[in-house]
């Protein structure tokens, strides 16, 4: 399954379908992607209960288009914002959303990624998220 972002890059998903009104989505780690055995399996595990989930990989990782940054966290939640736009408007009700880890490995960053990510206020960015997620 294919949604587009706001910056015209197409992110790729896998939906576990149970013709569920509610719907679940998994979100990735850093440096992974939706195939990650943890998602997978919570994607099963939830799937044979008879809830729908929506797993798809951030533009940059695995099959999405776009290039991979660290740090990436505003392009991540418009990422998410994009998907759940999508769903809402197939009249889907997401219940939560589920993610896994942003760090714990060695990598290398480029100056640009590390300055965006210490310019990151934290606070107004969550500030941005809309009072009814959950």
């Amino acid at each position: 399954m294919i949604i587009p972002n706001k910056h015209g890059e197409k992110l790729v998903g896998l939906l576990h379908e149970t013709e569920s009104k509610e719907i679940v989505i998994l979100c990735h780690g850093f440096k992974s992607t939706k195939d990650y055995n943890t998602l997978t399996n919570l994607a099963a595990a939830l799937e044979k209960e008879g809830i729908s989930v929506f797993r798809f990989d951030f533009a940059g990782n695995g099959e999405s288009e776009g290039s991979f940054q660290y740090g990436n966290y505003y392009r991540e939640a418009d990422d998410l914002h994009a998907v759940l736009q999508h769903f809402s408007g197939e009249n889907r009700v997401v219940s939560a959303i589920l993610g896994h880890s942003k760090g714990g490995v060695e990598y290398r960053v480029t100056e640009e990624a590390l300055m965006d990510s210490l310019r990151t206020d934290m606070h107004e960015a969550c500030l941005k998220i809309d009072k009814e997620c959950r």
